[in-house]
């Protein structure tokens, strides 16, 4: 398997990164940067290694060198596992000329409102910067994001999720998803939920005089 990870989100690509060398234990780790030659790269990527040990292939920003590297990966695609980390987000242009085996998964900078929704666990503080976050349909983003944490306490996937939510989870996403699930237990998530769209409801039949930001952190001080 070769893997892209880039864009603009480090913190989230570094994460990816880490969890997909944990899936590797057995695995040599090799790291080679900008500053390695293209010698040391294809042999690091094409030759045998003498011992018969594994080895997971970690190149860190190799793609700024482009003409070396295609040049490299052109002759054939490496039968080891490989993974491309790029710390800025690679354009569509470079990445149409890469191997079309390769994973590509893009990593922008969310915003205010998915690191909020990410930060979001039990007896969390941040609640309370609830009203600083200007974004209308914010009741909205918080009963989707209850359900995916829902769905995956319960045992689905990424694909069976994403197909709930009608949108694609990537892998990553959804192992941010997992984790945050791991901080909640069922009852209450499921009760969460229910508050959700008791306080949708409310707003959309007018049984309420206060407005959506009001009413959402009161239902996040009181299941938080």
């Amino acid at each position: 398997m070769i893997y892209l990870l880039h864009g603009s989100d480090y913190e989230s690509s570094y994460a990816r990164l880490t969890q997909i060398i944990l899936k590797f234990p057995k695995h040599i780790k090799i790291r080679l940067n900008l500053k390695t030659p293209d010698e040391k790269i294809y042999e690091a990527l094409y030759g045998q290694n003498l011992t018969g040990d594994l080895e997971l292939i970690i190149l860190e920003d190799l793609l700024k060198k482009e003409n070396n590297i295609l040049k490299i990966l052109s002759r054939q695609t490496p039968a080891k596992e490989v993974i491309f980390w790029e710390k800025q987000e690679i354009s569509p242009r470079l990445i149409a000329k890469l191997p079309k085996i390769i994973n590509v998964e893009h990593f922008k900078k969310s915003a205010p409102i998915y690191a909020f929704l990410d930060s979001l666990v039990p007896k969390s503080s941040k609640a309370q910067i609830l009203v600083r976050i200007q974004q209308s349909p914010i009741l909205w983003y918080l009963e989707n994001r209850i359900l995916l944490l829902i769905l995956a306490k319960t045992g689905f996937d990424s694909k069976q999720s994403g197909q709930v939510a009608g949108k694609e989870i990537q892998n990553w996403q959804w192992q941010k998803i997992k984790d945050q699930s791991e901080k909640f237990d069922l009852v209450r998530l499921l009760a969460f939920y229910q508050g959700s769209l008791k306080v949708d409801y409310m707003i959309k039949t007018g049984k309420t005089r206060l407005d959506e930001s009001t009413l959402t952190s009161i239902l996040l001080l009181k299941y938080l």
